[in-house]
């Protein structure tokens, strides 16, 4: 048929995916993780390091603040024990997304893990973890346990008010405190976050604290049991240490009165 033209044939070769999974590509991305001065050393580190992403770079994180995570930032988490048959150091690498944490940071964060994972020549088991859905064995690294608090790094985009000047507590948060079974059905005392609304201001079996600028409200359910008294206080203890600029109030009952969606006034009797 007359007027055709026959389309031309490409060799996949010929593309930049001939590099793609070649020694060539591995050795480029190994050059550029090299290039990271976070990763200097991590291939014979052994114990437990934290990265938080801040400005898409990636910056040491305090020893004293392990175990605490602000729900605005992602984290890189390096965890590497040696191998009892081999000698050898096992590697897992976690990266840490908090539930406010915008987008760039969990992409740089994901992006730097495989990065990370590349300088230790792929021996890393790769994990992603989310914001109060951690894993035990992410868990395992702090003791069992670890505190999430509002707020975060500013971005490369966002400008945040530095922390001195920040309210402990920027939007209103409500907890309840009671029991609830665990991963083997064994009921234990938790909070647990619940939505801002009034039907969540009564908790009859426990405790409810709604935490708010610089306040600490805090009322006990009619039907509380005598053995929450020692857990809760416990737990409020840690509160008031991790926000020393947060007030305690305690009031005998909630009123919520909406205003117009979605704020509320809260009053207290």
């Amino acid at each position: 048929m007359s007027g055709l033209v026959k389309p031309k044939q490409y060799d996949w070769k010929d593309s930049n995916l001939a590099m793609f999974g070649s020694d060539e590509e591995k050795k480029l991305k190994k050059s550029a993780a090299m290039k990271e001065p976070a990763w200097t050393g991590c291939e014979n580190f052994e114990g437990t390091k934290i990265w938080r992403i801040e400005k898409f770079k990636v910056k040491d994180w305090p020893k004293s603040e392990y175990g605490k995570f602000f729900d605005g930032d992602s984290y890189i988490i390096l965890h590497s024990e040696k191998d009892p048959d081999s000698n050898e150091l096992d590697f897992d690498v976690h990266f840490w997304i908090g539930g406010s944490s915008t987008q760039d940071e969990y992409g740089a964060a994901a992006y730097k893990t495989l990065e990370l994972d590349t300088y230790l020549d792929d021996k890393a088991v790769q994990h992603r973890e989310v914001g109060g859905k951690e894993s035990e064995e992410f868990l395992d690294y702090f003791g069992g346990k670890i505190t999430i608090e509002e707020g975060g790094i500013d971005s490369g985009f966002n400008h945040v008010v530095p922390s001195e000047e920040r309210l402990p507590f920027t939007r209103n948060l409500l907890k309840h405190f009671k029991k609830i079974p665990n991963k083997e059905g064994k009921m234990e005392y938790h909070a647990v976050d619940m939505p801002y609304t009034q039907k969540n201001l009564c908790c009859d079996d426990g405790y409810v604290v709604i935490f708010s600028e610089d306040k600490m409200y805090q009322v006990k359910g009619k039907n509380a049991k005598i053995d929450s008294i020692c857990p809760f206080n416990e737990w409020m203890s840690v509160q008031k240490h991790e926000h020393p600029r947060a007030k305690l109030q305690v009031y005998g009952k909630f009123h919520l009165f909406q205003l117009s969606r979605p704020k509320y006034k809260v009053t207290f009797s």
